[in-house]
C-alpha cells in the first residue's frame, strides 16, 4: 500500500514538472491592438502583439501578411524572470487587413528551441486617417456653389466616417458636415468671382487629405453697396458694407520678414483672410482701421496671392506680393569721406614800414651871384648855377636852380 502511493506521489511530482515545463516554454494566448496616433498617415500605421509569459528566456516574432507584401519582426529572447511580452508592427496601410502569425521560441543554454505557434487573432485590420472623397462635383449658381462627393473607398480600417470638411475661398473657417451620410453642401452668399473648394473626409483619428472641386466661377450676384463713409476718425465696426482700400502691400521689410503689411483704408472688421485659397488662422493678422499686419507661418520665398472677407462676401481684390524667406541685409552706407582741412590762409607779411623821407637836404641858397640868362622880354628868366662835390661839376639851368644833394654851389 505504501508503496502504491509512493508512486502515486512520484507521477503527480512528475506531472508538475512536466506542467511547469510546458508553461515554460510560451504561453498560448496573446492580444493585438492598434497603436496610431491621431493623424496618422495611410502608409503609417501600427499595431501591437502582446501577452502574458511563464518564467524562462523566450523569443517572440509576429508576422502580418497583405496582399503578398510580408512584414516580420521579432524580440527577445526576454529575461527569464520577465512576466510579460510586446512585439511592436509599424509601417503598415491604413485600412488594410493582414493575416498574423506568432511564434514563440524558448532558450536554454543559448540554444533557441523549435518554434512553437501561438493562439489569438490570426488577422488585423491597421487603422489610420482615411483616403480622399471621390466623385468630386461642384456648380457655380446665382451667388452660391453646389458641392457634392462620394465616401472614399479606404476608410482607414474603420467601420465608418464621422463625417467631412469643406475649406476654401471666402469661409473665415473650415465648414464641418457631421455624419457618413451627408455628402452634398451648398455654399451661399457669394458675390460674382472665382472660388475654390476643396472637400476631407473625417475619421476617428483625423482628416484625409484634401480634394479640390476646383475653380468655380459665381455670376449674377449683387455686390454689397458701400455705405457713405463716417466724417468722424475712422473706427473699425461690424458692417460689412463698408468699403475698405488698399493703397500699398509690402513685406514687413527690413524688420520683420515674416509679416505681410497692407495700408490703406478696413472701415469694416475683418472675418477672414486666405492666402492661395487656404483660410489663415484669426490670430495671424491684426487689424487697424488704417493697416492689416499679417504673419507668415513657415516663411520661404513664394508668391502669395491675398484675399480679405467680410463674412463670405471679398472686400477687396486679390493682393499678390513676392515675398523673400529673409529681409536682405542692408548694405552699408559708405563713410562719407572728411572735408580736407582748409589749408589757413598764409598770414599776409606786413608791408614794410617804409622808410622815413630822407630830411630833404635844404634847398641851396642860390648864388647871388647866378648870372641870369637873358631871355627874351615877358619869358621867365633862366639862370644857371655850377655845383660841384669833389671833382664833379654839374652845370643847372632854371628859374629857380638848385644844386643836387651833396653838391654846392661854385663861388666865382
Amino acid at each position: 500500500m505504501r508503496k502504491l502511493s509512493f508512486v502515486c506521489l512520484s507521477l503527480t511530482l512528475i506531472l508538475g514538472v512536466l506542467t511547469q515545463i510546458a508553461a515554460a516554454h510560451a504561453t498560448t494566448d496573446y492580444i493585438v491592438a492598434s497603436t496610431s496616433e491621431l493623424d496618422t498617415a495611410l502608409d503609417a500605421a501600427s499595431i501591437k502583439v502582446y501577452g502574458l509569459k511563464s518564467p524562462g528566456r523566450i523569443s517572440y516574432t509576429a508576422q502580418v501578411i497583405s496582399q503578398g507584401v510580408t512584414t516580420t519582426v521579432s524580440v527577445g529572447p526576454t529575461s527569464f524572470d520577465s512576466t510579460s511580452w510586446l512585439v511592436p508592427i509599424s509601417g503598415l496601410k491604413g485600412g488594410s487587413t493582414y493575416s498574423l502569425s506568432v511564434t514563440a521560441v524558448t532558450w536554454t543554454g543559448g540554444i533557441p528551441g523549435t518554434p512553437v505557434y501561438l493562439t489569438g487573432d490570426t488577422s488585423v485590420t491597421a487603422q489610420s486617417i482615411p483616403g480622399v472623397p471621390v466623385s468630386l462635383s461642384g456648380v457655380a449658381g446665382t451667388g452660391q456653389v453646389a458641392l457634392s462627393w462620394s465616401a472614399p473607398v479606404n476608410k482607414g480600417g474603420f467601420g465608418s466616417l464621422t463625417g467631412y470638411q469643406i475649406s476654401g475661398t471666402g469661409l473665415s473657417s473650415p465648414i464641418t458636415v457631421a455624419g457618413a451620410a451627408t455628402t452634398t453642401y451648398t455654399v451661399t452668399g457669394l458675390i460674382s468671382g472665382s472660388y475654390t473648394f476643396s472637400v476631407a473626409a473625417v475619421n476617428s483619428l483625423g482628416h484625409s487629405a484634401d480634394a479640390s472641386f476646383g475653380a468655380k466661377t459665381v455670376t449674377g450676384a449683387i455686390p454689397p453697396t458701400p455705405n457713405t463713409p463716417a466724417t468722424s476718425s475712422p473706427v473699425v465696426t461690424e458692417d460689412p458694407d463698408q468699403t475698405s482700400t488698399i493703397t500699398s502691400i509690402a513685406q514687413g521689410c527690413p524688420t520683420d520678414a515674416n509679416t505681410v503689411v497692407l495700408k490703406g483704408s478696413f472701415p469694416a472688421m475683418i472675418s477672414n483672410i486666405s492666402i492661395n485659397n487656404r483660410a489663415i488662422d484669426k490670430s495671424s493678422w491684426k487689424q487697424s482701421a488704417t493697416q492689416v499686419v499679417i504673419t507668415l507661418t513657415n516663411q520661404s520665398s513664394a508668391n502669395l496671392e491675398i484675399q480679405i472677407f467680410n463674412g463670405q462676401v471679398p472686400v477687396l481684390a486679390t493682393q499678390t506680393i513676392t515675398v523673400a524667406s529673409a529681409c536682405p541685409t542692408p548694405t552699408p552706407a559708405a563713410t562719407p569721406t572728411p572735408a580736407a582741412t582748409p589749408t589757413p590762409a598764409a598770414t599776409p607779411t606786413p608791408a614794410a614800414t617804409p622808410s622815413p623821407d630822407a630830411t630833404p637836404s635844404p634847398d641851396a641858397t642860390p648864388s647871388p651871384d647866378a648870372t641870369p640868362t637873358p631871355v627874351a622880354t615877358g619869358a621867365p628868366i633862366v639862370k644857371t648855377l655850377i655845383c660841384i662835390k669833389g671833382k664833379s661839376v654839374k652845370t643847372i639851368k632854371g628859374t629857380k636852380p638848385r644844386c643836387p644833394k651833396g653838391y654846392v654851389v661854385k663861388k666865382k
